[in-house]
C-alpha cells in the first residue's frame, strides 16, 4: 500500500480550503494575545499552553479552535507528513470525554462510546482518534482494549492492510527476529503497565484479562486497529508493528480535511 502525501494540486486545494474558513471565522490567526517565546513552532501550529511542557509535537483538543499561523501549504505538508499527537499520558483531568469529543467520537463510531476515559490521541486538524478505555465497562464486561481507535479514515485503512496479508507477515517475523520479538514484548508490557495505572486511577479490579494486553501481543499480531491506536498514543518507537503499519498506511487524516472522518461512520469496522 502506497503513503499518502499531498500532490501540488491536493496542496493548493488544501491551502484554498483554509484560506475560506479563515474567512468564515471557523480557523483564525489572532496573535494579539501570543505571550509565546519568538519564533514558530516545527509545525507552525499554536501550542496551547497545557501541552507546551509536553515532549511530542501538540495540536490543539477540539475544544480549542485549530490556529494556523499561515495557510502556506509547506506548513500543511508539514502537518500531513509528520505523525503529530496530543501525549495525554500525563492527563490529570477527571475521567470522561467533554461534550465535544464525546459528540465526535460518537459520530465516529455511529454509536455513544462506552467507557470512554479520556483522548488518547487528537489528529492534526483536532478531532480525536484515539480513545483510552476503561478496563471494565459499565455493565460489568471486561475490556482488554484500552487504547481504541476511532478515526474511520485510520480504521478503514487498517482494515485494508488486514486484508492484504499485512498480519501475517509481521507475526512470521516475530519467529526469525529476537530484536523485534524483544521490541514487541516490551510493548505488551507497557500495555499492560498503562492499564493497570488506568485501573488504579478509576479504582476497579480486572483479574480476569491480568497478563492479556490486545492485539495479540506479544506472540502475534491479530488486529492492526489496536497497535496502531497504541502506536498513535504512545508514540513511536514503543509498539513497532504499529509504527510498521503507520508507515504503510501514511498521512490517513489528508481526506479529512472537510470534515468527512466525522460525517461517514460507514467505515468504522471495530465495534466491542
Amino acid at each position: 500500500m502506497r503513503k499518502l502525501g499531498l500532490s501540488p494540486t491536493d496542496e493548493t486545494h488544501a491551502s484554498s480550503v483554509i484560506l475560506r474558513e479563515v474567512a468564515e471565522s471557523r480557523i483564525h490567526t489572532d496573535h494579539s494575545t501570543d505571550s509565546s517565546p519568538p519564533g514558530l513552532s516545527p509545525t507552525g501550529l499554536v501550542v496551547p499552553p497545557d501541552a507546551q511542557a509536553q515532549a511530542t509535537p501538540a495540536v490543539p483538543r477540539d475544544s480549542n479552535p485549530v490556529i494556523l499561523r499561515d495557510s502556506n501549504p509547506v506548513i500543511l505538508r508539514e502537518v500531513a507528513e509528520s505523525r503529530i499527537h496530543i501525549d495525554h499520558s500525563t492527563d490529570s483531568s477527571p475521567p470522561g470525554l467533554s461534550p465535544v469529543e464525546e459528540a465526535v467520537v460518537t459520530t465516529q463510531l455511529g454509536r455513544a462510546p462506552r467507557g470512554a476515559v479520556r483522548v488518547a490521541w487528537s489528529c492534526p486538524w483536532g478531532k480525536p482518534g484515539v480513545v483510552k478505555t476503561a478496563p471494565r465497562l459499565a455493565d460489568g464486561t471486561p475490556f482488554p482494549t484500552m487504547y481504541y481507535l476511532t478515526c474511520p479514515m485510520a480504521v478503514k485503512a487498517c482494515s485494508t492492510l488486514e486484508g492484504q496479508g499485512v498480519m501475517a507477515e509481521m507475526t512470521k517475523s516475530l519467529h526469525h527476529d529476537p530484536d523485534m520479538a524483544d521490541r514487541y514484548q516490551a510493548a505488551h508490557e507497557s500495555y499492560l503497565a498503562d492499564r493497570d495505572d488506568l485501573a488504579q486511577e478509576l479504582g476497579v479490579d480486572v483479574p480476569e484479562i491480568t497478563g492479556i494486553s490486545a492485539g495479540g501481543m506479544p506472540t502475534r499480531v491479530k488486529c492492526l486497529h489496536t497497535v496502531v491506536a497504541h502506536s498513535l498514543a504512545k508514540g513511536a518507537g514503543v509498539n513497532p508493528f504499529g509504527d510498521q503499519a503507520l508507515e504503510l498506511i501514511g498521512g490517513f487524516w489528508e481526506s479529512c480535511l472537510n470534515d468527512s472522518c466525522v460525517t461517514d461512520s460507514s467505515s468504522q469496522e471495530m465495534v466491542p
